[in-house]
C-alpha cells in the first residue's frame, strides 16, 4: 500500500486449532488490503466442529468478497449474512 510515496509492509499470522476430536472448527482470521488501509478480522463462530465451520465459512466468504466498506457497515452486513445461524 502506498501513501504519499511511502510503502507499508504488513507481516501477520493467525493460528487456529479445532476442538479436540473435531475435523474442523469455526475460527479463522484474515488480513487483506482495502482502499484506505487493511481489513483485519477474527471470527470465532458459536459451537464446535463442522456446524461452527459452516457458519464461519459464511462469514469468511463475505469478508473476502465484500467491497471496501466502513467497519460499521461490515458488521451490519455480517449480521444479515449470519441471520438464522447460531453464529
Amino acid at each position: 500500500m502506498t501513501e504519499t510515496g511511502a510503502h507499508y509492509e504488513l507481516d501477520w499470522w493467525v493460528e487456529t486449532r479445532s476442538y479436540p476430536g473435531a475435523p474442523r472448527g469455526g475460527d479463522f482470521g484474515l488480513v487483506r488490503p482495502v482502499k484506505d488501509g487493511w481489513l483485519v478480522a477474527l471470527v470465532d463462530a458459536t459451537g464446535h466442529g463442522l456446524a461452527a465451520y459452516a457458519i464461519a465459512q459464511k462469514a469468511r466468504h463475505y469478508l473476502f468478497n465484500t467491497p471496501d466498506a466502513d467497519p460499521a457497515r461490515i458488521l451490519r452486513d455480517l449480521d444479515q449474512v449470519l441471520a438464522g445461524t447460531e453464529g
